[in-house]
């Protein structure tokens, strides 16, 4: 999972019942098919859910628009605003806070180097112990660039797939591996 980024996007157990009558909630019995009360064994690994308010603004940032951004502000309650890129990107971030979209977010708008470059020399606790974060490796900035914020591919990945699977860019150069603490 940590290749991927893909287990970011809500994986959850679908099956549902009522404690008082042991039995499957319809809406969740479908989607279940048929699966198990037993909330242990009966669920689906593979379900990803997406909010409607994030196709919204998904949609707003492509049409560059602003009838979806304002139609999500409307849900809360708030006024109408004209689109802007620096717009959808408040709208976005307060939104969808907590869902593990925002790093991806940030690597499409091209800012995740300079967020991460952010944290540097912040104050931090590192297993109890008061000290600053550090930028290993010529900083995170340095190995978002040369990386593309992409994970590397685990070399047994590689070598299982017989030359098909090249590296990532930016892995296998010691500089960009973390050294640890």
């Amino acid at each position: 999972m940590e290749e991927t980024g893909f287990w970011q996007k809500k994986y959850i157990s679908i099956t549902a019942y009522d404690p008082e009558t042991k039995a499957l909630l319809p809406s969740y019995a479908i989607l279940a098919n048929a699966a198990q009360a037993d909330m242990q064994l009966g669920h689906t690994q593979d379900l990803v859910l997406i909010r409607f308010a994030d196709v919204l603004l998904m949609h707003s940032e492509l049409s560059e628009t602003a009838t979806n951004l304002n139609r999500v502000r409307a849900r809360a309650k708030l006024p109408a605003i004209s689109y802007s890129l620096a717009a959808l990107k408040k709208e976005r971030r307060w939104e969808l806070a907590f869902e593990g979209l925002r790093y991806f977010d940030l690597m499409r708008w091209q800012d995740a180097g300079a967020a991460l470059a952010n944290q540097e020399g912040v104050d931090i606790k590192n297993k109890g112990i008061d000290t600053k974060m550090r930028g290993f490796g010529g900083g995170y900035k340095a190995r978002f660039d040369a990386t593309g914020g992409f994970w590397p591919i685990p070399s047994s990945q590689i070598a299982l797939s017989e030359g098909v699977l090249i590296q990532n860019k930016g892995w296998g150069d010691p500089s960009n591996e973390f050294p640890g603490w």
